[in-house]
């Protein structure tokens, strides 16, 4: 994440996809104060 877009976490939708868990790829998205972790394998 880069400087000020990080501390900006008010606004709806925020999706980063590529995050690292103990070498598993997985997408995270916030919104109205929920953050979801959804495996990028579609194996977990």
């Amino acid at each position: 994440m880069e400087g000020d877009s990080a501390a900006q976490g008010n606004q709806p939708g925020h999706r980063f996809s590529g995050v690292s868990i103990k070498n598993e790829p997985f997408t995270v998205s916030a919104a109205r104060g929920i953050v979801r972790l959804e495996p990028e394998s579609k194996t977990g």
